[in-house]
């Protein structure tokens, strides 16, 4: 969940809570409609109180995907990153960077909904920088010359800035 959404619900709850007190303070204290007001304290109280631990879970719970989505994710790149430095890398090296990339795009694809993009039909999938480095490492495999290789660190460096900030706005 993330954190507009939670202050939205706080806000809703907190303007029905603040109204309901109002009305109990402008209520003549003894009359019925006050007794039946205060009757139903508890309640009032309870169900936003359930409705707002459940918003609070939710964003606690989000907010632990993704640190274990960051522990992940870090060496994911780095290990793609110095792939690229590798003299001459053998099938079980690229082998290795391939899973953990791989692993980390189903991890986001699991824990992100699309962002959307102003002025675009299309919404941007979370992932595409990481799926784009996992192309550049497809590309490079394991018998590409030391230039390529030089070649192929800048986009993956620029991709995962670029990924880093989509996912910081989520």
């Amino acid at each position: 969940m993330r954190k507009e959404k939670l202050n939205t619900a706080i806000v809703v709850i907190v303007s029905l809570l603040t109204l309901y007190g109002t009305i109990g303070v402008l209520l003549k204290h003894g009359s019925h409609e006050f007794e039946v007001w205060r009757s139903c304290i508890s309640l009032v109280l309870a169900v936003p109180a359930a409705i707002l631990s459940y918003y609070i879970q939710r964003r606690n719970s989000y907010l632990q995907s993704l640190r274990d989505l960051w522990k992940q994710l870090l060496p994911a790149v780095q290990s793609a990153i110095q792939y690229t430095h590798i003299d001459s890398p053998n099938q079980k090296e690229y082998a290795s960077v391939k899973k953990e990339l791989n692993v980390v795009i189903d991890l986001i694809r699991g824990i992100f909904k699309n962002v959307p993009v102003e002025g675009s039909p299309t919404d941007l999938y979370p992932y595409e920088n990481l799926k784009d480095i996992d192309e550049v490492i497809s590309y490079l495999s394991y018998g590409t010359p030391q230039k390529q290789k030089k070649n192929a660190r800048r986009p993956e460096d620029a991709l995962y800035n670029f990924g880093r900030k989509c996912l910081m706005l989520c």
